[in-house]
């Protein structure tokens, strides 16, 4: 059985299925073992839109001690904490494929090891900004200031580095504002039509046309 599983997992296809299978049932044991990870991030998503969810009596006791315990409280503060985690985790489990995927593909002379670094570590940096803007207009331009005056930029050599960097920004946010299901669509979508691509060297040559037909 070892061997059946180290088999499939040399195969790039099998290694991608084997580590989406795990970590869907990792999340999914995390979620059905403690239950109240899902009242958590559902505050945070609500907490976002704007909706108050203060009526929870398990809320009103943790916003009295937060009152009473100042900082140390707003710490330890589970209504925060728990939801950046999962977001956090959730973000690097559905990136990491991602960049394994663009080492994969990408020819020797285009390729980046600061890109795939970046693939990884990106997202994270996104998530966290959506964090500290979400439901905050003033936060969010201040940030935009930060960024504008740090002038971050990254040097991409090829049009499919930027594709890469793309869908990591968009798993990113998707997982700051609590969409988990959506940034693991994109990243099991994505891999797999960017492997099936580079498989059958889709694009390699121009289609020869004359008229209407090929």
């Amino acid at each position: 059985m070892i061997r059946v599983i180290a088999r499939v997992a040399r195969n790039l296809v099998g290694r991608l299925v084997i580590y989406y299978i795990a970590c869907s049932a990792a999340f999914a044991g995390l979620l059905t073992s403690i239950p109240r990870i899902k009242v958590y991030i559902d505050s945070e998503r609500l907490r976002g839109e704007g909706v108050s969810i203060d009526l929870d009596p398990n809320r009103l006791v943790d916003v009295a001690d937060q009152q009473l315990s100042g900082v140390q409280n707003t710490f330890l503060d589970p209504y925060t904490t728990v939801p950046v985690l999962i977001a956090l985790l959730s973000v690097m489990s559905m990136t990491i494929p991602v960049s394994w995927v663009y080492r994969w593909t990408r020819s020797a002379n285009v390729y980046s090891s600061s890109i795939a670094q970046s693939l990884v570590i990106l997202p994270i940096a996104i998530t966290l900004a959506v964090f500290l803007v979400k439901g905050s207009l003033a936060l969010a331009f201040s940030l935009a200031g930060i960024v504008a005056a740090i002038r971050f930029r990254t040097a991409l050599n090829d049009s499919g580095d930027a594709v890469f960097m793309f869908v990591v920004i968009g798993i990113g946010l998707a997982a700051g504002v609590q969409l988990v299901n959506v940034s693991l669509i994109a990243s099991i979508i994505f891999n797999f039509v960017v492997l099936l691509l580079w498989y059958l060297n889709y694009g390699d040559r121009p289609a020869m046309v004359r008229g209407w037909s090929l």
